[in-house]
């Protein structure tokens, strides 16, 4: 069987199922037309958008990359979801979905169409499909969908079983955090571009603070002066909106702007209110302990939904509970078209409960790689063919390179396929690469290294489920001046470990050491996978180089500063 899922919401996403393969294929929408959290929404809501986007012409350009992937066009069946879905035998279209005509534009052909209804279903089902245990509770925290905001399951593989255990609407704790960054926050608030990425900023300034000097009876702060209700308040900033989604900033009027500590301050009292309302949530939902429960499934604990991002919190519940946590790489909503097809599939009986995927870099491939001859021809002396040997040595000397190969990463974590990367024992590398990315200093940087050498300098446990950089660990007190380029301000770094045969680990191989990786990307874009932005990235930074793969061969590209291009 070919199927062909489809979410399409924000962070919009299809997955491909090729059953003569065996294997998914994964389109996220941002990566395909550059703007990030891409929605796809056919009637505008409210103030939400300005300008709509030729979902037609989306479709043209999704139907292209099919054809330039050689993946196929007809499909035994589609599934299309807007996770708005009644129960009636005629679902109604939302705003959301794929219309017959949608698919016509791609060329693309379904012969049965089948309609999935709960979000946080296909938020669990999108990690029992990715990761390893036999056994375990899968629990799912987000800012809201058709089924609740907070649920939690269990699963075993040898039982072919999957029970959901409870759902509720009681606790949205992603969306909550969401709304509490736009009444407390300041500066912080109005340099993020896109709202849906204030959660990891706030993760991030949280580590400078000091939860008690902020309390949420503070509404009566100088600096906030509004009407509105909080939800009111909520809604309008979030649908204030621009160029094809992106969400444009106002300024509070008042003079009396917070300090960055103080800012900090008010980040670390939400790190704290989430970290307790997932404990409540657990405490008051749950007819058992969650202890106990996770010792009938022996210790393992998968996360998922957008809550799931949040590193730090993470690491606390594997301390709190004794147990080994597993988040895959796209917990985020951009995960839910593979939980679908996964789910879809098993309970069909078209693959195995007990088989499971990694779709770590089941993305695209660059998709004007073909388009290299002709760049490197105006790149003329500046392009030329390396070895892995002269990368490794281009790291070493303290260079600071982007490198794009192979197929891209799923989910919002760049992985070493459309990665900047440097060595992470150089001092000051940390202010260069916040200098290249234009972003804040106050936001960590994550390391790379091989999961054979990991526990040289992090302490890390038996289990290696730190492959998508969805875990905090800490550094090894004789190793924190080495890793000052990776490590947060309170101790912990967002460490990708990599055992898996490939360009990566050939890499990590010959270097020997721990990288600093970040996604090549510029603030408030996604990542890059596209060559041509890939050079304008390279000439409108102080990257040293980029270095793309082309079928087996390495191509280096030098900036042409000062030249005309």
């Amino acid at each position: 069987m070919n199927l062909l899922s489809w979410y399409g919401g924000h962070d919009a996403a299809f997955t491909v199922y090729v059953g003569d393969e065996d294997k998914f294929y994964n389109i996220e929408l941002e990566k395909l037309v550059g703007v990030k959290h891409f929605s796809w929404a056919l009637k505008a809501h409210k103030s939400h958008r300005f300008f709509t986007p030729d979902y037609f012409h989306v479709m043209t350009k999704v139907g292209d990359l099919l054809d330039e992937w050689g993946l196929p066009k007809n499909y035994d069946a589609f599934i299309n979801s807007s996770f708005n879905l009644k129960t009636n035998p005629e679902p109604r279209f939302s705003t959301s979905m794929l219309t017959p005509d949608h698919l016509r534009a791609a060329g693309i052909e379904v012969k049965k169409t089948f309609f999935h209804n709960g979000h946080h279903v296909a938020h669990a089902w999108c990690a029992v499909g990715q990761m390893p245990p036999d056994r375990g509770v899968v629990i799912t925290v987000d800012g809201g969908g058709d089924d609740g905001d907070f649920s939690i399951s269990t699963f075993d593989r040898k039982k072919n079983l999957f029970k959901r255990r409870v759902s509720s609407r009681q606790y949205k704790i992603g969306g909550k955090l969401e709304e509490q960054g736009h009444m407390y926050l300041d500066s912080l608030l109005q340099n993020t571009p896109h709202s849906q990425d204030l959660a990891g900023k706030i993760m991030g300034a949280a580590g400078f603070g000091n939860a008690e000097n902020f309390s949420d009876l503070k509404l009566s702060d100088s600096w906030y002066r509004s009407e509105l209700k909080v939800a009111d308040f909520h809604n309008e900033y979030h649908t204030a909106a621009g160029y094809l989604g992106e969400t444009n900033r106002f300024r509070f009027l008042s003079k009396n702007h917070l300090t960055f500590q103080e800012e900090a301050d008010r980040c670390a009292w939400m790190q704290k209110t989430l970290e307790n309302s997932f404990s409540i949530a657990c405490k008051n939902l749950l007819k058992v302990d969650l202890q106990d429960l996770l010792k009938s499934y022996g210790n393992q604990l998968l996360l998922s939904g957008g809550v799931a991002l949040n590193i730090i919190h993470n690491k606390k519940l594997e301390e709190r509970f004794g147990c080994n946590v597993w988040v895959p790489p796209n917990p985020g909503d951009n995960g839910l078209s593979f939980g679908m097809a996964y789910k879809f599939l098993v309970e069909r009986k078209i693959i195995s409960f007990d088989k499971t995927y990694e779709n770590s870099f089941l993305g695209p491939p660059v998709k004007d790689l073909y388009k290299i001859n002709l760049y490197r021809e105006v790149y003329q002396n500046k392009s030329y063919e390396i070895e892995l040997d002269d990368l490794v040595n281009f790291l070493k000397s303290g260079k600071v390179i982007a490198l794009m190969q192979g197929n891209s990463e799923c989910g919002f974590r760049a992985l070493g396929a459309r990665s900047i990367l440097c060595d992470a024992t150089f001092p000051d590398i940390k202010n260069r690469v916040n200098e290249i990315k234009r972003r804040e200093k106050y936001r960590p940087f994550a390391p790379m290294t091989l999961w054979k050498n990991a526990s040289k300098w992090f302490n890390v446990g038996e289990v290696n489920n730190y492959k998508h950089m969805n875990m905090a660990v800490t550094i090894k007190s004789e190793m924190a001046e080495q890793m000052a380029s990776v490590t947060h301000v309170d101790g912990t770094a967002r460490l990708q470990t990599v055992d898996d045969p490939g360009f990566v680990y050939n890499l990590l191989e010959k270097h020997g050491g721990v990288l600093l990786n970040t996604s090549f990307n510029l603030g408030g874009k996604p990542i890059c996978n596209s060559l041509y932005e890939g050079l304008h990235i390279l000439e409108r930074s102080s990257l040293d180089y980029l270095i793309v793969e082309d079928h087996g061969k390495l191509i280096c590209f030098e900036h042409h500063r000062n030249e005309t291009v």
